[in-house]
């Protein structure tokens, strides 16, 4: 019995303790209205200003297509599986392909630079690869996948010694660009400003152990208040203006002493 009390008695000091908490959270709403409100603008700003936009763009080939007589059985028997797919994709992104736009285009990026850049994809149970290009100038990005479609093509056909892949899809210029998105940012970033100034508010409150009411006597001590002694706010207010008045008699007197000499 005993220990049921005390578990009942844990539950309900817990229960006290978010309501407590959700209380000073309540009492601070407007600190955390204003610190979502300048995360957000903030997070805004920040997006439109100093981000670059990005463009992607994509191209896409038919892996293959006619092949030689004297290989057609060997080729068709051949399905697309998972490490064929990465076979292709290690062809799509050595330097001899990748180099390639870079020559032909007269890029100013180096070989890793473009990498980072391509994003090669296998549709799963198809013969498809797609590739795509961000860039943020939009008609660089196109041009960009294009160049690797076409380049990708004569080479898989030369490593299979087949023929050469049919491109599927050529590459166009982006009309809207894929990232940042300035919705997505601004949500966040209020998002982020609220959760952190709620968690500040939250450690200052549990490591506040001063005391402030009769019920943190009570709850932190185990004692019961006896007498409250009420501050008599006009009493103080008196003593300070009586303070004040004879500061300011002192202050003439002094000062008349010093025109009379």
């Amino acid at each position: 019995m005993d220990e049921n009390q005390r578990r009942r008695s844990q539950d309900e000091e817990m229960t006290i303790d978010l309501l407590e908490l959700f209380q000073v959270l309540w009492n601070k709403a407007w600190l955390i209205l204003l610190c979502i409100v300048i995360g957000a603008g903030a997070a805004f700003i920040y997006t439109k200003e100093f981000v670059t936009p990005q463009y992607k763009s994509k191209a896409m080939i038919y892996v293959y297509a006619e092949t030689n007589e004297n290989q057609a059985a060997t080729l068709t028997d051949l399905q697309i599986g998972a490490q064929l797919a990465i076979d292709l994709t290690e062809i799509a992104t050595t330097r001899e392909v990748v180099e390639t736009p870079i020559k032909t285009l007269h890029l100013s990026y180096t070989y890793e630079e473009l990498l980072k850049k391509i994003s090669i994809n296998h549709p799963q149970n198809s013969r498809l690869l797609a590739i795509t290009v961000t860039d943020p100038d939009p008609k660089v990005a196109a041009a960009i996948a294009n160049s690797l479609a076409n380049t990708l093509r004569y080479r898989i056909g030369e490593i299979m010694n087949a023929d050469v892949p049919a491109l599927v899809e050529s590459a166009v210029v982006a009309d809207h660009k894929s990232s940042p998105s300035l919705s997505k940012n601004t949500a966040i970033g209020g998002l982020l400003a609220g959760v952190l100034v709620c968690a500040v508010l939250i450690v200052i409150y549990l490591v506040d152990d001063t005391i402030k009411t009769e019920d943190d006597v009570e709850k932190y001590l185990q004692k019961n208040v006896l007498a409250v002694f009420p501050v008599d706010e006009a009493f103080d207010e008196e003593n300070t203006v009586s303070k004040g008045a004879k500061w300011r008699r002192k202050f003439a007197q002094k000062l008349s002493r010093q025109k009379g000499r």
